[in-house]
């Protein structure tokens, strides 16, 4: 039996490039992504857009009869939060939107985990803005390094980081 794992925000390079990885270890891959009015949204995952393992779902990660449907479903064996509000700027723009999509959805998604897909391993994507772009120390960031973040989203990343 093949190992399913969920990726969300499948349109984005980071998780095609992923869902292209576990389509070439037999996984049935659930690719969930948000309806969107610009055009040409899937040009990342055109490689694969046919694999019959690929299954496609379009869905709001912030809603949490949506998640809570598609875990309690699939139970799948590996959860990958790619999802987000990405651009720092607008987080200034629009901190509660980019609290709602990067902090709130991953609480919404760990809850639906834990009470319908306990051994579901979960993965959420970071940013190195949770550490406030200031100069890297010699030996890197670590799961260790303060937190300082400068912007709504780096907040939203640290947050989502810990509630992880």
């Amino acid at each position: 039996m093949s190992k399913r794992a969920v990726i969300t925000g499948i349109y984005g390079m980071d998780a095609s490039t992923l869902a292209e990885y576990l389509l070439s270890l037999n996984y049935d891959v659930y690719g969930v992504y948000r309806r969107s009015s610009v055009g040409n949204i899937d040009t990342n995952i055109a490689n694969i857009r046919k694999h019959p393992m690929l299954h496609l779902i379009e869905g709001d990660i912030g809603d949490s009869a949506f998640v809570n449907k598609l875990v309690s479903e699939l139970k799948p064996d590996e959860y990958y939060g790619l999802a987000a509000q990405t651009f720092v700027h607008q987080s200034f723009v629009a901190p509660l939107e980019t609290m709602r999509i990067n902090t709130e959805a991953v609480l919404i998604q760990l809850e639906a985990i834990r009470n319908f897909s306990p051994k579901t391993k979960f993965y959420n994507a970071a940013s190195s803005e949770i550490y406030g772009g200031v100069s890297c120390p010699d030996t890197g960031y670590t799961e260790l390094s303060q937190h300082y973040p400068r912007s709504p989203y780096g907040v939203s990343k640290s947050a989502a980081f810990f509630l992880t």
